[in-house]
């Protein structure tokens, strides 16, 4: 993806989620999802958000009398990670005791997904956030929660948004086969790329709006292939060209460079520490010492590593020189996706710099920013003070205790704020307090990540984002 100035970041209203409309595929999700609404300063109310997670590739839903798995929700994404032709889920999203009759052990996921963390049963009380609503003029701003349905099944570990787009399906399925055919109208820059090898077509169909795997349909000849190139005025279709045998190896290196670009599986996450009292930006941005329940925060979510030296995803921040502090935090999540986390008291304060520029060139071009409040802090805190126009979700984080029975547990308020035209994104709140422990690391890891994902599909990314494929299209089919 291109790089974004700041300056082109317009916070425009935010759509009332009652409003926008449900595609049909995406229909059967909403009924359990949790949801984004504007603030509503007297009222929180539920409501059915729409969803950007992808069907898996297949999903067999099994009903059984004794099941809590509600049919009508498969919240989750999967990965075509298996080399097959065809792509099947083992147990079809059945419920724990079809699981267990087919002697398989409960995942950890499974676990999970049997605690707090991610049933959610009740929405939030206004009591209980931690963000200022009192003031008109966040109503811009809109609030994540909401619920999902119960369930006993091990698909949190698909929560993942766009799990699918991480596995490199062109270099996988086409890239260096003698089977693979490819189309290009150089008018429309609509590519297509087929696999003629099975008897139904796997293809890949880049457009200037948007990437598609799809299959052509028994009988269809690709160069005619509607979804592809479609009829123009008097019923006249766009003729497609094919690649000269001399540029194939030039265009499959170009396709794997684009593929690998957007396979994103390194994040960088802002922190900021905010003592009592504080009312200013630069306030935040000067605090040195922290309470010890920020830095036992912060071990919870990563680990504490050495920058000098430190030779795996650095996120902008100096590994030679120590330019940028001496130590930061880090998590590579999963074996997965690589996590750097910008951490405010731990980047360089330099002395005259009234506006603490060094710290904030780092948070401040982070799309997502966790905000830890001290304990003692009693006022609420407001996401405006934060004046990055790239900041676009905030997550408000502050340690509480909570009496069960005899039993004081220890654990956070969570909040989870966003600016306009950002979608909601899984895991939901179940309230806004969650004991210490694995399942709230989990949790938090899984929420961050999905919040950036979710963050480029606003009207400001989505555009930057086309603008940048058109621009690779424009480029291969100067290879016609």
């Amino acid at each position: 993806m291109a790089e974004i100035d700041l300056d082109d970041l317009i916070n425009t209203g935010l759509e009332d989620v009652n409003k926008i409309e449900v595609e049909p595929e995406l229909a059967v999700m909403t009924e359990s999802i949790g949801s984004t609404k504007k603030v509503n300063y007297n009222v929180v109310e539920r409501a059915q958000p729409t969803s950007r997670l992808s069907l898996p590739p297949k999903v067999v839903v099994r009903p059984s009398y004794s099941s809590t798995f509600k049919t009508h929700s498969p919240v989750s994404s999967l990965s075509p990670g298996t080399p097959s032709s065809e792509i099947s889920n083992p147990i079809d999203f059945n419920d724990s005791r079809s699981a267990k009759e087919q002697f398989r052990q409960p995942s950890l996921d499974m676990k999970l997904s049997r605690s707090n963390c991610f049933v959610s049963k009740q929405c939030p009380s206004p009591s209980e956030f931690g963000v200022s609503i009192k003031d008109k003029r966040l109503k811009e701003f809109s609030r994540n929660i909401g619920s999902i349905s119960d369930k006993l099944t091990d698909l949190m570990k698909y929560s993942i948004i766009d799990i699918d787009l991480d596995f490199p399906y062109y270099s996988h399925y086409f890239k260096g086969k003698k089977s693979t055919k490819y189309y290009m109208d150089p008018i429309s820059l609509n590519l297509l790329i087929v696999d003629t090898s099975t008897k139904y077509k796997r293809a890949i169909l880049k457009t200037p709006k948007e990437n598609y795997r799809c299959v052509i349909p028994l009988g269809v000849d690709p160069a005619k292939y509607d979804k592809a190139f479609p009829l123009q005025e008097k019923k006249k279709r766009s003729k497609p060209k094919t690649f000269d045998k001399k540029n194939i190896i030039k265009l499959e290196s170009e396709l794997e460079r684009i593929e690998n670009m957007s396979i994103i599986k390194k994040y960088k996450f802002g922190v900021i520490y905010v003592k009592d009292g504080q009312k200013e930006e630069n306030e935040f941005f000067s605090n040195d010492e922290c309470c010890d329940e920020f830095w036992n925060f912060m071990n919870s979510l990563g680990k504490k590593i050495e920058l000098k030296g430190f030779n795996d995803y650095a996120a902008g921040l100096d590994t030679k020189a120590g330019c940028t502090g001496t130590y930061s935090y880090f998590k590579k999540y999963n074996g997965t996706y690589s996590i750097m986390f910008h951490v405010a008291p731990l980047l360089p304060n330099q002395e005259g710099d009234a506006q603490k520029l060094e710290r904030k060139r780092h948070v401040g071009n982070d799309v997502v920013v966790i905000v830890f409040l001290d304990p003692k802090r009693k006022e609420p805190f407001d996401p405006r003070i934060l004046t990055s126009h790239f900041n676009n979700v905030f997550f408000i984080i502050q340690p509480k205790t909570k009496n069960e029975g005899l039993v004081v547990q220890e654990g956070y308020t969570i909040n989870v704020v966003t600016k306009p035209n950002n979608m909601p994104f899984p895991p939901f709140l179940n309230s806004s307090w969650m004991k210490k422990g694995f399942g709230f690391e989990d949790f938090m890891l899984k929420k961050l990540i999905n919040a950036e994902r979710m963050t480029m599909y606003n009207t400001t990314f989505l555009s930057n984002a086309r603008n940048t494929r058109k621009q690779q299209l424009v480029q291969l089919a100067e290879l016609l």
